[in-house]
């Protein structure tokens, strides 16, 4: 492994956004479509399907968006327009704060910083990284070429404030320090296909997930240069006696790149989304383009569940499909806790603002949403 490495002894920090409150409320959900006016529902208080607010500024399509972490009420978003909008819903009449124009082409994904609030991050089909100072609405930095092709996704570090993460049309996964953007601090080459989300885990701060149109999901860990070491440098848990955060690095096969940590590959079509589990480590909820939500979790040696879709012992569990999702520990009998009706109409969705009340209940007392 390598000294210089800013992901060794990286591990959550008291100061992790996910542990602590957030000023954003906790009820307020949004979406994205490709209808250029942004939509805004606030559940605890209307409780029909039209919005509290239209958030308008983009005159194309939408596909990125972001909550700032930092400041309550504000919102980027990114479009076919080539635009980044800034909104602030607590302005009334004045929610478009700014449009920011430096990319070429159509913009793809945005984020915000998880430690600064007027820093922010867009990538598109012009192959370019740029970073955001909200202060002055400018660009402070643009990454020219960052990926041979079109970016599709960016996530900034919520442990460490300058590290950023890009997936593109490459297959590729780029780690960027926006200190010094200008040189790639990791290519993770593990997918087939192009890479269509990237996240980073909030309980290990060297490790991230990709999902990709090959139907996997992928855990990688920056933290070394050798994945676990040998065979006989792992103690009875599995974990290396070389691991300095108790990261086990199981399943791992010797001859992939070093920093792939597991690879889930329950899926059958494109997995086009997925999120990690704030609270639980190491469990995941990816979905795929054939509305099919698998909920797993990685585990040591043959791994903690059992993989759903067509395939077993990836590690994880299916827990049903978009219609009728369902979730169940081994030997118990499944239970549905939430049915929708998949009703979107194809170029009509849109920003949506949502509020739930006494959610945790419904979702554990089985009741439909």
């Amino acid at each position: 492994s390598n000294s210089n490495n800013p992901y060794t002894n990286s591990s959550r920090g008291s100061n992790n956004p996910y542990t602590n409150s957030n000023s954003n409320n906790p009820y307020t959900n949004s979406s994205t479509s490709n209808n250029p006016t942004t939509n805004t529902t606030n559940t605890t208080t209307n409780t029909h399907t039209n919005p509290t607010l239209e958030l308008k500024g983009h005159t194309g399509g939408g596909y990125g968006l972001c909550w700032n972490k930092i400041k309550n009420g504000e919102l980027m978003s990114t479009g076919e327009d080539k635009l980044v909008c800034i909104f602030d819903i607590n302005e009334e009449g004045k929610e478009v704060i700014s449009k920011l124009e430096k990319h070429t082409s159509v913009v793809n994904d945005c984020t915000f910083n998880y430690f600064n609030g007027h820093v922010g991050c867009s990538v598109g089909d012009d192959r370019r990284v740029v970073i955001w100072d909200t202060r002055m609405y400018t660009c402070c930095m643009v990454v020219e070429k960052a990926h041979s092709s079109d970016i599709f996704c960016c996530d900034f570090s919520c442990s460490d404030e300058n590290m950023v993460v890009t997936g593109g049309k490459d297959g590729s996964v780029k780690v960027w320090d926006i200190r010094n953007g200008k040189e790639c601090l990791y290519t993770l080459v593990g997918h087939k296909k192009e890479v269509l989300q990237v996240q980073w885990s909030p309980h290990f701060g060297s490790v991230l997930a990709s999902s990709s149109a090959d139907r996997r999901v992928c855990i990688w860990d920056l933290s070394s240069g050798s994945v676990g070491g040998s065979v006989d440098s792992k103690d009875k848990d599995g974990i290396s006696k070389d691991s300095k955060d108790g990261i086990s690095r199981d399943n791992v096969s010797m001859d992939g790149p070093p920093e792939l940590l597991f690879m889930h590959g329950g899926h059958t079509n494109s997995v086009c989304d997925f999120s990690f589990n704030p609270l639980e480590p190491w469990e995941i909820a990816s979905v795929a383009e054939d509305n099919i939500l698998q909920i797993w979790q990685k585990g040591q040696g043959v791994g903690i569940r059992e993989t759903g879709g067509r395939y077993k012992g990836v590690g994880g569990v299916r827990r049903g499909d978009i219609r009728d999702i369902k979730i169940s520990e081994i030997d118990e009998k499944p239970k549905p806790i939430l049915k929708r009706e998949n009703n979107r109409e194809d170029g009509d969705s849109k920003i949506i603002i949502n509020k739930e009340l006494d959610v945790e209940e419904e979702m554990v007392g089985g009741k439909e949403i």
